[in-house]
């Protein structure tokens, strides 16, 4: 793509985020942010071109929004991987998935800047994926590490411990 082009510009968004809080002593409470487009592309199709990918989803329905959240969701699950102090893995149990029509509606905000050939970056919201990972010992600390895909993540344990994912650091340790 030649920068500067409409394309970049509408999907140039702000980075995916990973907000992590501790919900009781031994449950920690996680909150995926992940752009609206670039999420779909990256995990369903990325060999795809990007801007047929992006026209094709922006004209789903809500049905098969679902199903592609349900299929992101699995793969968030799947791929993220918390140990614990113990080093024992705290599997992901999803509390809730992006609405469909919601989703549907940021991305189709996404497309009417492209064809408008917007010169702002005005961008939708992320969407979000909710999540919880509970350890059977109290939680002190915790080893993360998610998909790839979702590179570069900026992780918020808290407000003083903050961290990004990216290809050269893959994992990370968060105190709580």
């Amino acid at each position: 793509m030649v920068s500067g082009s409409p394309v970049v510009a509408a999907h140039d968004l702000r980075d995916n985020q990973l907000l992590v809080s501790k919900k009781t002593s031994d449950c920690l409470s996680l909150t995926f942010l992940l752009r609206p487009i670039d999420t779909l592309h990256s995990m369903l199709a990325p060999t795809q071109d990007w801007v047929t990918f992006f026209n094709n989803f922006s004209t789903l329905e809500d049905r098969d929004f679902k199903i592609q959240g349900e299929k992101i969701q699995s793969i968030l699950k799947d791929s993220t991987l918390i140990m614990d102090g113990n080093n024992l893995p705290m599997p992901l149990k999803f509390l809730s998935v992006p609405d469909p029509k919601g989703w549907r509606g940021k991305v189709k905000e996404e497309r009417i800047l492209l064809l408008a050939r917007a010169n702002n970056f005005g961008h939708s919201l992320p969407v979000e994926f909710l999540a919880e990972a509970c350890s059977p010992a109290q939680i002190d600390r915790i080893q993360l590490s998610v998909d790839p895909r979702l590179f570069p993540i900026e992780v918020v344990a808290h407000e003083t411990d903050r961290f990004w994912l990216k290809s050269d650091v893959l994992s990370a340790t968060a105190d709580f």
